[in-house]
């Protein structure tokens, strides 16, 4: 199957869900995300596509309900360094590696000190401090 063939499926199942069903005496609507790895299976996407559909990190969910997105090698190598950080940062309060630093706040006309802002720093032992963009 090609991308494009995954596509069309993927449009089919998606305009199928439009359409409200009734369960019992209620009226229930269904949207799904659906990511679509190409490829073969060895080649790791699929478990990372069917985690950015679920998930939502910037793929579909993240653009909207009732969605597809076709699952590249370049959103996988995002996925696999978004998961990396977050377990690291799960970790890092226990082992002591956030810094607390004070910034002064200082009034631009005056030059006087007006008080202090309070930072927390991320203090990665081999990425060093973390600098972190959604985008």
């Amino acid at each position: 199957m090609q991308p494009d063939d995954a596509v069309g499926v993927a449009e089919r199942i998606l305009a199928a869900l439009r359409a409200p069903f009734r369960l019992g005496p209620h009226e229930v609507f269904v949207t799904a995300s659906i990511g679509i790895a190409p490829g073969g299976g060895g080649d790791g996407l699929r478990p990372a596509a069917g985690r950015a559909a679920r998930r939502g990190h910037g793929d579909v969910p993240g653009e909207g309900k009732s969605r597809h997105q076709v699952f590249d090698a370049g959103m996988h190598a995002r996925a696999v360094k978004l998961l990396e950080v977050e377990n690291d940062l799960r970790r890092a309060l226990d082992r002591g590696e956030f810094e607390l630093y004070y910034q002064p706040i200082v009034v631009i006309g005056t030059g006087r000190l007006s008080g202090f802002e309070a930072l927390v720093r991320w203090q990665h032992p081999e990425r060093g401090l973390v600098r972190w963009r959604t985008r």
